[in-house]
């Protein structure tokens, strides 16, 4: 499955979250990646606007973990701050990569292939001119990520 939106502004973002959100299930996770700014978190947002999250949503970049309520449970995590694989072991995604909800990964190009499913959302968010991003979405086998990274 590939697809591809264009957001022009940050509402457009959310309501792109909110339409990705329609195909997910339970255990998925989504790999984000894109530039500071791109708009990882906004997406995040539309994403759990989706799930019918109602607790404000927010960067986790501090926090490193963030954990919501919805149509099933959210785990949004940001991996920005963590520069080594133990930083990330240490973290205990086994835990949060978890079959009873969604995980949503920011900056997650930094993660290895040994804690992906055997299938998993890529989500790239390209900046370009005048505030339009593309938002790029993929689910893709582990074994062909992790060939190419």
């Amino acid at each position: 499955m590939k697809k591809t939106f264009i957001s022009k502004n940050p509402a457009e973002t959310i309501k792109c979250g909110v339409a990705i959100s329609g195909f997910l299930k339970k255990g998925d996770l989504l790999l984000l990646t894109g530039m500071l700014g791109a708009g990882k978190t906004v997406l995040t947002k539309g994403i759990c606007k989706g799930l019918k999250v109602k607790s404000f949503i927010n960067s986790p970049s501090f926090k490193i973990v963030n954990e919501y309520r919805g149509t099933f449970p959210v785990r949004h995590i940001d991996l920005y701050r963590l520069n080594t694989d133990s930083d990330i072991e240490n973290l205990g995604l086994d835990y949060y990569i978890a079959d009873d909800g969604i995980t949503i990964i920011e900056w997650g190009d930094k993660l290895t292939s040994r804690y992906l499913p055997d299938k998993f959302f890529k989500i790239d968010i390209l900046s370009g001119n005048d505030n339009k991003r593309r938002i790029k979405i993929e689910k893709i086998q582990k074994a062909a990520y992790a060939s190419g990274n």
